[in-house]
């Protein structure tokens, strides 16, 4: 006997794609769960009648009363703080990573300091050093975004 029809009901997660699902009435040993939809304005908090299953009283019953939205709120938590956990650790990845290129800029710099001197007495520009001191770390930055994005292109499509 077919009781009611229900079209695209997600019983895994949000983010798995909806599935065929199949309802059955169990035995006496086992009460499955049952989802009410009341109408607006209807649900009244702790009425008598709500503790009432297809017509007669639960007697021995456990009886839970929650809301979907609660329930689909709970589903996203841990996601959730996954995601803001990936997140901080990338922000922080990234920031020691500017960090070292910044000291490895001015190691640099400090080594080439009388190379920098005799430059700037024969006319260099402030344009023409930083030229100088940048062009190697550059070459490295391109290598490194060029190895990565396509890396990171995978990763992301998975």
């Amino acid at each position: 006997m077919v009781i009611g029809v229900v079209h695209d009901f997600n019983y895994l997660s949000l983010h798995d794609e909806v599935k065929p699902m199949m309802f059955h009435m169990f035995g006496q040993l086992f009460a499955p769960p049952v989802f009410v939809r009341l109408r607006p304005g209807k649900h009244g908090g702790n009425r008598g009648d709500d503790k009432v299953c297809l017509g007669r009283p639960c007697a021995g019953t456990a009886f839970f009363n929650t809301n979907s939205s609660t329930t689909t709120s709970r589903a996203f938590t841990k996601p959730k703080r996954w995601s803001s956990i990936v997140g901080y650790a990338g922000m922080l990845a990234v920031a020691l990573a500017c960090l070292g290129l910044f000291g490895l800029v001015a190691l640099a710099a400090v080594n080439r300091t009388k190379e920098i001197g005799i430059r700037k007495v024969l006319g260099a520009t402030v344009g023409n050093i930083t030229t100088l001191l940048s062009r190697d770390f550059l070459k490295l930055i391109l290598l490194a975004i060029l190895i990565a994005t396509p890396l990171a292109w995978y990763a992301m499509d998975k």
